[in-house]
């Protein structure tokens, strides 16, 4: 599940697309969208790879909050909104506690998260 597009799953009023069944699978048919959009903004310099104690982390380059100033539609504005809102909901979560969260909420979320979750929720 993509929870910046389905915030209605973990607490927030209304998500961004509708609550489809077993939505946690988009992630497994999106991983190799993801994994190339990232390499994208990599070679575009619009995040940074860093190599820390738990593994590979992406941040925020010095091009990236002026790029995401020249984005408007009203689709994107919403997502934007809808990650802060995720980042502030998880932001003192431990990778464990994020792992447990998930667990608790894989019967709402549907089937394929197991399957989904691998690399995910590792670590």
């Amino acid at each position: 599940m993509n929870i910046e597009l389905h915030t209605g799953d973990i607490g927030r009023e209304e998500s961004l697309h509708a609550p489809v069944p077993n939505r946690f699978g988009e992630l497994s048919v999106k991983r190799e969208l993801l994994q190339r959009s990232l390499n994208y903004l990599l070679l575009k310099g619009l995040v940074k790879q860093v190599f820390a104690a738990n593994g590979i982390e992406y941040i925020a380059s010095e091009t990236t909050a002026p790029f995401i100033d020249t984005l408007n539609e009203d689709y994107t504005l919403k997502l934007m909104e809808n990650v802060k809102w995720v980042f502030e909901k998880f932001r003192d979560y431990t990778p464990g506690k994020i792992r447990e969260y998930i667990r608790t909420n894989q019967e709402q979320w549907g089937s394929e998260l197991s399957f989904c979750s691998v690399g995910f929720t590792n670590g």
